[in-house]
């Protein structure tokens, strides 16, 4: 069998592995360099993805702090503006104390 494959130019290397080709060099650390950025992508991808998860959080909280704010800023000016009701003394009680009735 090592005839045949030596016929088409695949030789056995001097690891005993069939398959390199004596014309191409190799270097060894090159398989591991591909796996570590194959691993390096998937963590930077990994990583990417929980970034636009966070963004998208970010977006919705700041969205819904936006309504809440309006919301206080109307109830701020609802609580200072002119009291609707207005009271008409009717009794006192005492030194500190009346009795008060509304218009309404």
């Amino acid at each position: 069998m090592t005839d045949a494959l030596r016929e088409i130019g695949i030789e056995e290397s001097s690891t005993g592995q069939i398959g390199s080709f004596p014309d191409v060099p190799v270097p060894k650390e090159s398989y591991a360099d591909e796996v570590d950025d194959y691993l390096k992508y998937k963590k930077l991808e990994k990583l990417l993805e929980h970034f636009d998860v966070m963004e998208e959080y970010i977006k919705l909280e700041t969205r819904n702090l936006e309504k809440e704010l309006l919301h206080a800023q109307e109830e701020v000016k609802r609580i200072q503006s002119v009291p609707l009701v207005i009271g008409q003394f009717l009794e006192a009680v005492d030194q500190d104390h009346a009795i008060v009735g509304s218009t309404t």
